[in-house]
């Protein structure tokens, strides 16, 4: 499956339901069955009361494939829009280049982890887990791309490998990004509650796909 879209959405002032009327709701706009970026065709919608918020089940159908899919979103009392927490079908992981998974196995299965935390509407856990994927990517990098030590890069702390490992300007502030955003999830007080979620997903892409060019210009499939 591909990664999973989210486009913020108000249901208009003619909603059947006078409460959603002008409420925002996060519309997971990716097809779980094609992997296609859709605004996906709403078939149904039901409401349910909870004891702190409302639950909202939603059957959309892709107008890509065409094929019917379920999303439940959830609305805190306290809070601005409705997050959706389940989506069936389930949940499949992101596959990775040859280059990415040859080189960190054990990335590819923490970033899966933390994907599916974000999934299931757990952004805080997806946000410390995508943290700790790019320390284990940046870590296997400088091991086996640039075969630095392992012993030296082993007790390296995130902030101080990027800084000796990743001498391109570009990937460093990248990484900074997700490594700022990630541990801003473990704090009691968070400083950057402010900043949304994609932020972070967005630069931990970005630095993946360089990640997988520098791979690839160190690993040519030809040479003179």
């Amino acid at each position: 499956m591909t990664e999973l879209i989210y486009k913020e959405k108000i249901f208009p002032n003619n909603s059947a339901n006078s409460y959603l009327r002008d409420k925002k709701y996060n519309k997971v706009s990716t097809c779980p069955y094609c992997g296609f970026t859709v605004d996906a065709i709403q078939e149904s919608l039901q409401l349910f009361n909870i004891t702190d918020g409302k639950i909202m089940d939603i059957t959309y159908k892709c107008t890509s494939c065409d094929k019917i899919f379920h999303v439940c979103y959830k609305k805190l009392n306290k809070e601005e829009r409705f997050e959706p927490f389940s989506i069936f079908p389930s949940f499949k992981g992101r596959n990775f280049s040859e280059h990415i998974t040859g080189v960190s196995s054990r990335f590819v299965k923490l970033y899966n982890q933390a994907y599916k935390a974000e999934y299931d509407g757990n952004y805080e856990l997806a946000g410390c887990g995508y943290r700790n994927a790019l320390e284990i990517l940046i870590k296997d990098y400088a091991i086996k791309v640039l075969e630095e030590s392992p012993e030296e890069v082993v007790k390296c702390k995130l902030y101080n490998a990027i800084k000796l490992y990743l001498p391109d300007v570009d990937m460093g502030k990248c990484a900074d990004v997700v490594r700022i955003l990630g541990n801003d999830n473990t704090h009691y007080e968070r400083d950057y509650e402010n900043i949304d979620f994609q932020v972070l997903k967005q630069y931990l892409n970005i630095f993946i796909d360089m990640i997988d060019v520098k791979i690839k210009i160190k690993n040519p499939p030809v040479s003179r």
